[in-house]
């Protein structure tokens, strides 16, 4: 379902995906780093995806999106050969980002973007030792468009903060057995760079 209007954008799509044989992370990586994965019988993801778009202003705009969602193993074999249903690994049930962008002069734009992700399960069998915690990160970024003149070609200049409140998140992994491993992610850095077109 979408609704548009000038100034606010509403959208929300609800699915349902039944799979056979689907293809999923088991938690592992290969000796070169990639991520090894295996088939399972039966499974789902069901979810709910709602985004929103506001511009009250010229000079202001905001969007919002958030996907709540089951994701499911039937029937899968764990410890002790129990059999239960399990959740997708890297399948977080809560997934969100915001974002405000500014206009303050024609050719600057300033935006401020924050994504939330809920906790996630790295194995399929879900143990403790395979669970990664929910964390939130900001990042603040800018560009500056100066056109085209008779001589000198366009030019963007474009600058980002990352990890703006130098938040301390673990998004990634891998786990062997019950032997787990962690990817810290960087905390506040910055990039910046120029766009030139003839």
């Amino acid at each position: 379902y979408v609704y548009s209007r000038p100034s606010l954008n509403l959208s929300a799509n609800v699915y349902y995906m039944y799979y056979r044989d689907q293809l999923v992370p088991t938690g592992r990586l290969d000796d070169s780093g990639y991520v090894i994965r295996t088939n399972v019988d039966k499974s789902y993801r069901l979810g709910i995806e709602l985004a929103a778009g506001y511009r009250p202003f010229k000079w202001l705009e905001g969007n919002i999106s958030i996907t709540l969602s089951d994701n499911v193993i039937k029937g899968l074999m764990v410890e002790d050969n129990l059999i239960k249903d399990t959740h997708i690994s890297y399948s977080p049930a809560v997934t969100g980002f915001a974002q405000i962008s500014f206009i303050p002069l024609k050719a600057l734009k300033i935006d401020f973007d924050t994504r939330y992700v809920a906790e996630q399960y790295m194995s399929n069998n879900n143990i403790k030792e395979s669970l990664l915690d929910d964390y939130i990160v900001s990042d603040l970024s800018m560009s500056y468009d100066f056109k085209k003149g008779r001589i000198l070609p366009a030019i963007c200049l474009r600058g980002k903060i990352n990890n703006l409140f130098n938040a301390m998140y673990i998004s990634n992994g891998a786990i062997y057995d019950r032997d787990a491993y962690y990817f810290p992610q960087a905390g506040i850095n910055f990039m910046m760079g120029i766009d030139i077109k003839f």
